[in-house]
């Protein structure tokens, strides 16, 4: 039979009040005491209910991260949002559930959020036209947003500003003499379905490079290597004045380096990467290390979890919208073009 809580209280010799005030830490209990809690707890392998815990006292302690996952994929950078989060909510005493469905899973969560079991969302994967907003709103579902709708919408959120951050990378290229540059963008599909930074990276592309008279192309490619090699190949043969490509898609950019070495390229001699929205460590681990401009996904995912808990403990203060314009840092795969010559940046 499971352990329950009177037996622990028999084994230290306490009452089951005692216990959980030494499990919940609502009342000061003195050290020798909790010691024999603690011991008694791990002699008879007791496992506290936190969920019953947390609802007896009305709240459940859970937050749920909605991260719908495009073809089950996730990549490094999207798990640093994650671990950012949980890692915040945990300090303050909560647990974090990952939730990667969409469309009829959010019924279910709105079905858990209405007996109690959820305190509040995060929200990821953002769409222009998201309809996530609206449903938690009208389930008076507290919630913050890593991302941003078109629209205004009364809750906190937090982002990269993807068309500063394409802007920077534009202008970085073509300061240094790149006039033909690629750009290898999300999915298709995630363009079809609005994913906002999606969008607002081949705005602020686009806009950029009319701004500084250089030519930019586009393709959409898929979340692989495979594509990410195949994508660039065909832009190197259709463009082969082409001299550098802007990278918003971390799970092709294997593919875009192979692409670039097997066209007879040296990176960054001949040619130059830089991503957008990639996470450092994945920029850093990678041969050659990669520029990029971004902004720290596990800061993002920290600040949102910050406001949601703030709101859970009764702030009523101004919504926040924090939106980072995110750091162009310059490594080994990015230079000049072969011709040109790239300014010092400090």
């Amino acid at each position: 039979m499971a352990v329950t809580v009177t037996d622990v209280a028999r084994a230290a010799g306490v009452s089951v009040s005692t216990v959980s005030y030494v499990l919940s830490g609502s009342r000061k209990i003195s050290e020798p005491t909790k010691k024999r809690v603690h011991k008694a707890i791990q002699d008879l392998g007791y496992t506290p209910n936190i969920l019953a815990r947390g609802l007896r006292g009305g709240h459940s302690k859970i937050i749920a991260l909605v991260f719908p996952l495009d073809d089950d994929v996730l990549d490094p950078s999207g798990l640093d949002y994650i671990l950012g989060a949980s890692d915040y909510a945990q300090a303050l005493g909560y647990h974090l559930m990952l939730w990667t469905t969409d469309g009829p899973g959010l019924d279910q969560l709105r079905e858990l959020a209405g007996r109690g079991l959820v305190d509040g969302v995060l929200l990821m994967q953002v769409t222009l036209d998201d309809e996530r907003p609206e449903i938690l709103t009208k389930a008076k579902i507290p919630f913050a947003m890593i991302g941003r709708v078109a629209g205004a919408v009364l809750a906190d959120s937090v982002d990269l500003d993807g068309a500063a951050a394409a802007r920077t990378a534009v202008d970085y290229l073509a300061g240094g003499g790149h006039k033909l540059i690629g750009l290898v963008e999300q999915p298709s599909v995630n363009l079809d379905r609005g994913f906002s930074l999606a969008h607002r990276v081949r705005e602020g592309a686009f806009a950029a490079a009319q701004d500084a008279a250089v030519t930019l192309v586009a393709s959409t490619c898929e979340h692989s290597f495979e594509d990410g090699y195949s994508v660039t190949t065909r832009m190197l043969s259709e463009n082969p004045a082409m001299t550098a490509v802007i990278c918003h898609n971390e799970l092709a950019v294997g593919g875009v380096l192979n692409a670039v070495a097997d066209h007879g390229l040296r990176v960054p001699d001949d040619f130059s990467v830089v991503t957008v929205g990639m996470g450092e460590t994945v920029a850093r681990s990678s041969n050659p290390p990669l520029s990029t401009v971004s902004v720290s996904g596990r800061e993002l995912g920290r600040l949102a979890a910050e406001h949601l808990l703030d709101r859970l403990a009764g702030d009523d203060s101004p919504v926040n919208h924090v939106i980072f314009p995110g750091d162009l840092v310059i490594r080994r795969s990015s230079g000049p073009a072969p011709s040109g010559s790239c300014p010092v940046l400090r």
